[in-house]
């Protein structure tokens, strides 16, 4: 009997570190989502922005932007900055826009 539980642990201890395994093997994808955004060249974000930005996080730098015009007259920006800490962050920001003239 006491074979059969040592044998049962056993097992069940290999069983385990398999498992553990393969859960800590993550992929690393990045996944895109269609919801009205596209990417922009940080050079086309606003000087209001980054002053935004630079004023709530002192020392941070951009990291990436991206723009959506899915309302009309308002311009969303949805920015990614890295804090000197390291850690990043996103903000969204809605312009409003001049409306056309007909």
């Amino acid at each position: 009997m006491k074979k059969i539980f040592l044998s049962l642990a056993f097992l069940f201890g290999i069983g385990m570190s398999v498992m553990a395994d393969n859960t800590m093997q993550i992929k690393n994808d990045t996944i895109a989502v269609e919801d009205g955004f596209k990417t922009i060249d940080l050079k086309e974000v606003p000087q209001s922005i980054k002053d935004a930005i630079a004023k709530k996080a002192p020392g941070s730098t951009l990291k990436s932007a991206s723009l959506s015009l899915k309302q009309e007259g308002v311009k969303s920006y949805r920015v990614v900055y890295v804090t000197k800490e390291g850690v990043e962050n996103s903000i969204l920001i809605n312009l409003k826009t001049a409306p056309k003239k007909q």
